[in-house]
């Protein structure tokens, strides 16, 4: 079931994306040290400012998230950064971020007319997903990422709504 986080659950929201964090370390910009440092106030303010979904099985527990952001810039307010997608092993293969991605791009649409994302270029089963869902690569940026001194490059995906 898809439901979009509010601050009261950002206890919810906290645990998963540390475990994102911690198990997919190349795929996301933020380190789980930083997650983790985050107080109480920090994670409901971040609650607050950005659209995050997330998906709860029939147990209730919080298995996947997909969010996005406008930037502050009025020069890009017309563009949506989509970050944290993430579903728990468990929950691999069953559709989940397909159906959390159309919700998204249904959100997104009513308020930028360009969703933006930026993926590992190896992480193919990301890609894959997005590519379902109309994005295109128009660029790749060489070194995207350094973790723990590897370099990482991401491929720059956009999608027109």
């Amino acid at each position: 079931m898809i439901f979009r986080f509010t601050p009261a659950e950002a206890d919810a929201w906290r645990s998963i994306r540390l475990e994102s964090l911690q198990r997919s370390p190349i795929a996301f910009i933020q380190t789980y040290e930083d997650e983790a440092a985050k107080t109480p106030e920090q994670q409901k303010r971040f609650l607050t400012k950005n659209c995050l979904l997330g998906w709860r099985d029939a147990q209730g527990e919080v298995v996947a998230v997909i969010g996005f952001y406008i930037p502050e810039a009025r020069r890009l307010a017309h563009q949506g950064r989509v970050f944290a997608t993430y579903v728990r092993d468990s929950h691999r293969g069953k559709g989940i971020a397909d159906r959390l991605m159309e919700a998204l791009i249904a959100t997104a649409s009513e308020q930028v007319s360009q969703l933006h994302l930026a993926v590992d270029v190896n992480n193919h089963a990301a890609r894959a997903l997005y590519e379902r869902h109309g994005f295109t690569i128009y660029g790749t940026h060489p070194q995207a990422l350094c973790v723990d001194g590897i370099y990482y490059d991401d491929h720059l995906m956009v999608k027109m709504l």
